[in-house]
């Protein structure tokens, strides 16, 4: 009896249910679910019902069931997505030129990015790995107020305070990084037009090198005879017995002694050579447009060709090397001060001379023994710098004949002049044929071109218009292999153009 009415409320209900509607178009982002039950002949089961079945129909009558649709909303990947999507679809057409140019501008921005990125990693930072980051915190500041943003107070504040941290940090006071650093310090002054101050800071320096120079030659004086003091007062080792030492502390202080002392010799080397290198800079700042002082700038020469000699001569008597064949020391650069660069400076010092026509005598020995330097330094490999030399040579006493002799016999004092420009300015174009391909370069044309200029104008001062027309033409062609680019060069071509106008003429 009780299936009998629960089947009759159950039919009931299906009777009573109201009408559904169906299920309305959704938008596309929207997922719709639909309750709305299966007709009845497709939802009768062949399957005779039990009690089970007929209560659970009764507790959930149908008519209660919830119609409502379901939305599910898109992740944002999906959304990101459709919105590419919609917005590529007429950005062409509507922008054609700022498009490209706006991916132009990104791929750009990146490459700048890695390129900056690239020039810090690869050549900013090298610079400060051998500072402490004290030290070093204080130099990224002065060098960017030095070559990025100049600003004098700024920067000099900045080295200041880095010299100071490196004192704190126990860095040798004339190591390579510090006296990198007081050198920066003149080459910002300088650069902001403030000569007399990177003249003053140069001045400075280089006393205060010398001066440590000095005493540490005489330290490491006495600690050798104290050394040959103790040998003779103890005796030598026995042959074949050896010296051994078991204390770790001893050998530990005794190889920070050795250490220290090798450093101090190398650092002795390039103080010196730094010094020289000092006085030669002193020179051009005195010499130059600010300063007008030809004196000091004189003075500063010789103060450098006096250093580099004595140091030259030293290193010869003591055997040490002195050429520029040796390998660096990690730098690309030579510890000690080479045949070359003392050469250099002793040419530095002739062009000064020859900047006063009553000192003139005096740069041509000077010359002479920069080209012996050269000579055994380059031995049985001449290079282009000799027949440069040796073209400026013939220049010189070609200048000195046009000037008045102090002498007895002035005409036989200018012919001998003549003849010694002459035959050095043939030497020279002798020894730029002699050069080998391998080491040949436009310093050999520079001064085959300067040797027939000497040539020409030997031939004109001696009454020769025809000759001298000829070394004319012939250096002149020569000019257009060398091009005029360097401003020695254009001035030397004026010349010649002036001096083929003269002796057409004639």
């Amino acid at each position: 009896m009780f299936n009998a009415v629960a089947a009759r409320r159950t039919s009931n209900a299906l009777l009573r249910a109201p009408r559904i509607p169906r299920t309305p178009i959704l938008p596309s982002r929207c997922i719709a679910f639909s309750t709305q039950p299966r007709p009845l002949q497709q939802i009768t089961r062949t399957k005779a019902p039990n009690s089970y079945n007929l209560r659970i129909s009764s507790a959930l009558p149908l008519h209660h069931a919830s119609t409502t649709l379901q939305h599910r909303s898109l992740s944002y990947i999906q959304r990101t997505r459709l919105g590419l999507k919609q917005a590529s679809k007429g950005i062409w057409r509507k922008y054609p030129f700022v498009l490209p140019f706006a991916i132009i501008c990104v791929i750009g921005s990146f490459c700048a990015f890695f390129y900056v990125a690239y020039i810090e990693v690869r050549h900013n930072m090298p610079q400060y790995e051998k500072f402490p980051p004290t030290v070093a915190k204080h130099l990224r500041t002065a060098v960017w107020y030095t070559d990025v943003d100049l600003n004098p107070p700024v920067a000099l504040k900045a080295y200041k305070e880095a010299i100071q941290a490196a004192g704190e940090a126990r860095m040798h006071p004339f190591s390579d990084e510090v006296m990198g650093i007081k050198l920066q310090v003149a080459m910002m002054l300088e650069k902001a037009g403030l000569i007399e101050g990177s003249v003053k800071v140069l001045e400075q320096t280089k006393t205060e090198t010398l001066a440590w120079v000095e005493k540490s030659k005489e330290r490491a004086r006495q600690n050798k005879e104290a050394k040959e003091k103790r040998k003779e007062e103890h005796g030598e080792t026995p042959p074949g017995q050896k010296l051994e030492i078991d204390d770790p502390e001893v050998l530990d202080r005794w190889k920070k002694i050795q250490e220290f002392e090798a450093y101090e010799e190398k650092q002795r080397d390039k103080g010196i050579k730094k010094a020289v290198g000092m006085a030669l800079k002193l020179g051009e700042l005195y010499e130059s447009d600010h300063m007008q002082n030809p004196e000091k700038s004189e003075a500063a020469y010789e103060s450098a060709v006096d250093m580099a000699m004595k140091e030259l001569n030293s290193r010869e008597s003591q055997g040490l090397p002195v050429s520029g064949t040796a390998n660096g020391d990690g730098d690309g650069k030579l510890g000690w001060l080479t045949r070359g660069e003392v050469a250099v400076a002793l040419i530095q010092l002739a062009h000064s001379y020859l900047e006063n026509d009553k000192r003139i005598d005096l740069a041509i020995p000077v010359i002479v023994r920069a080209l012996e330097l050269f000579r055994v330094e380059e031995g049985s490999r001449p290079s282009c710098r000799q027949a440069l030399l040796m073209s400026n040579i013939g220049g010189v006493w070609g200048k000195r004949a046009g000037l008045p002799f102090q002498t007895k016999d002035p005409e036989a004092s200018r012919k001998h002049a003549h003849e010694a420009a002459k035959q050095w300015s043939m030497n020279a174009l002798e020894l730029s044929e002699k050069v080998s391909p391998l080491v040949r370069n436009e310093g050999c044309d520079a001064a085959c071109m300067l040797a027939m200029f000497n040539l020409g104008e030997i031939a004109e001062q001696c009454g020769s218009p025809k000759e001298a027309e000829r070394w004319y033409r012939d250096a002149l062609a020569l000019t257009k292999k060398i091009g005029d680019q360097e401003e020695a060069t254009q001035e030397l071509m004026k010349e010649l153009n002036e001096g083929l106008e003269r002796v057409s003429k004639k």
